[in-house]
């Protein structure tokens, strides 16, 4: 597939997965109120935003350095397990600072938490060592899951906070099957690396070079949201 064709497919299908996320919050608005609608964008603020703490520059390095063969994937398996892990410490540290968050809405979002950051740090691994196509469906899977879950939403007339933690973490977690699934067909193909010790300090300056934007760009969301949740409540949250 030549350079052109993989660019109008990627955008194709990462367009639709986009698209998709964002037809999903538009009916959970439409059909359940705009205060709905707030709680949804709030769940994936906070969502974003933790595990986007735990993971700063994580998938860029891991990209980076499996790409230029100064790691091996074995390696990149450590980090992404460990990364995953600090995202749920995040997290319970983030609930223990919010009284929005009961034990079982708040262990559903622990679990979704680690699962976002778990796929966030595969892409970046699916993308060095797998097809572009695999890498785009592994981005795009999750947002076309999210919006089966606000069909069901409308359906049944409800969105709660364990509900949509649940979709959260069911729709990563199919993205994070199809990412451990392409990353286990490309280790017999991977080149070894250049260095049997990998590079933990430079991948950790590296990856937070490229990665305390993301921070703190979801940080600045999260608190806009509430922010304006508690001046005005949830309803203004929505469109």
């Amino acid at each position: 597939m030549n350079l052109r064709r993989q660019l109008l497919t990627s955008a194709l299908i990462q367009g639709t997965g986009a698209a998709a996320t964002l037809l999903a919050l538009l009916l959970i608005g439409a059909n359940l109120g705009p205060e709905a609608q707030g709680l949804f964008s709030r769940i994936r603020a906070e969502l974003d935003f933790t595990a986007a703490i735990a993971s700063i520059g994580i998938p860029q390095a891991l990209f980076y350095f499996l790409g230029r063969a100064r790691m091996s994937i074995h390696s990149a398996i450590k980090v992404i397990l460990v990364g995953s892990a600090g995202s749920m410490l995040a997290a319970a540290v983030y609930c223990s600072m919010s009284t929005r968050w009961d034990a079982l809405p708040g262990m559903v979002f622990l679990l979704a938490n680690g699962v976002l950051a778990m796929h966030g740090n595969l892409r970046g691994v699916v993308l060095a060592v797998s097809h572009p196509a695999r890498f785009n469906v592994v981005t795009a899977l999750p947002q076309w899951m999210l919006l089966g879950y606000a069909l069901t939403a409308v359906l049944f007339g409800r969105v709660a906070p364990v509900d949509v933690a649940s979709a959260f973490a069911l729709s990563f977690g199919a993205g994070v099957v199809l990412g451990w699934g392409s990353i286990w067909r490309a280790i017999p193909r991977q080149p070894r690396a250049d260095s049997e010790s990998t590079p933990w300090a430079a991948m950790a300056w590296y990856g937070a070079a490229n990665g305390l934007s993301a921070g703190f760009a979801t940080g600045a969301v999260l608190l806009m949201l509430r922010g304006l949740e508690e001046v005005v409540g949830a309803k203004a949250l929505g469109v």
